[in-house]
């Protein structure tokens, strides 16, 4: 079969954001779906990273009791700090993508799944105790994720 090469355009902006190879001659709406899908799924793995990564730094600052000035010198002189904030700084880039292709009203509520995935993350990685209440609000947010999904 024979791949055609087609470019589309953002729904939101109207600009050019690129080609997708495609079987079908028609216009591929399904790449552009894929590539929302795809940059929306980095930013959450990158915010979720960033997370991990802000915590780890804050508790190993927590020995150092200098105040505020002393703890601050601590964070900048940490490798995790510095790769939270790389962290941060590609989601935004990613989420800039989303912002073009999707809807804000239903990309924004797909961030939820940090909650998710932040909720195992805290206790495997920080023993962290998580009482039923937020575990029972996770739960109402995957529902609400399927409802959305569904929709």
């Amino acid at each position: 079969m024979e791949f055609r090469t087609h470019l589309f355009h953002s729904p939101v902006s109207g600009y050019d954001i690129g080609r997708c190879r495609t079987r079908d001659k028609r216009y591929p709406v399904d790449c552009l779906n894929m590539l929302a899908w795809f940059f929306l799924l980095a930013t959450i793995v990158l915010t979720v990273s960033s997370q991990v990564l802000q915590k780890q730094v804050a508790l190993a600052a927590w020995p150092v009791s200098r105040g505020k000035r002393g703890r601050l010198i601590f964070y900048r002189r940490q490798p995790r700090f510095w790769l939270a904030l790389l962290c941060l700084a590609a989601a935004m880039m990613c989420w800039l993508v989303v912002l073009d292709v999707m809807e804000v009203s239903s990309a924004y509520t797909w961030l939820s799944v940090n909650y998710v995935l932040m909720l195992p993350i805290s206790r495997l990685l920080f023993g962290e105790n998580i009482p039923p209440t937020r575990w029972l609000g996770v739960l109402i947010i995957v529902a609400g994720l399927s409802l959305l999904a569904w929709s």
